[in-house]
């Protein structure tokens, strides 16, 4: 009988303890001075309760998960990725405006090419949203650990999946950051 108890006993404390130990724990190592001249690291750790319940926002990339991308699905747009290029100018003369540069498409794929203005210490977190049932606008938030005198123009490359259904035929325009001058025909 004793026995039984035990066998029993383990097992609960087993299952708890594994249990317990469903959490994601990311390590984040960084200057502590943020300055260039002495690297004094700093370590910071992060633990969520719940598996995959964060995705640690680095460099240019998506903003996971928004209620925008959720409705987008809803017309078979699938934000997969994002891609940025390097400055293409030296920041010293207002690089221009921005644009849709190249839509392309396949039976599963969107890829859209634009060119984007931002300062040229920053990355971009984006996002999509459809606007009016007819309009993919292309968000980007320009952010950074510091703001430079200088604006430069990124390529910015926003890479979906794609399922053709009925509402995905209604889209029929793209546009930059909500402005109707940058808006483009599929």
């Amino acid at each position: 009988m004793q026995l039984k108890i035990i066998t029993i006993l383990i097992i609960a404390l087993s299952h708890t303890t594994t249990t317990w130990s469903q959490t994601d724990t990311i390590f984040i190592r960084y200057d502590k001075n943020g300055t260039d001249e002495i690297l004094q690291y700093q370590t910071d750790t992060f633990v969520f309760n719940v598996p995959k319940s964060s995705t640690p926002l680095v460099g240019t990339t998506i903003l996971p998960w928004t209620t925008n991308q959720q409705v987008a699905k809803g017309y078979g747009l699938y934000l997969q990725s994002v891609r940025i290029s390097e400055c293409l100018n030296n920041g010293r003369e207002l690089p221009g405006d921005e644009e849709i540069i190249a839509i392309t498409e396949t039976d599963s794929s969107l890829i859209i090419e634009t060119k984007i203005i931002g300062n040229c210490c920053h990355d971009f977190l984006c996002d999509v949203q459809v606007v009016e049932d007819s309009i993919v606008n292309l968000i980007s938030y320009s952010y950074g650990t510091t703001y430079c005198a200088c604006a430069c123009c990124f390529g910015l490359t926003y890479e979906f999946s794609l399922m053709k259904i009925e509402e995905y035929e209604k889209l029929k325009y793209f546009m930059i950051a909500g402005n109707r001058k940058t808006l483009r025909k599929k």
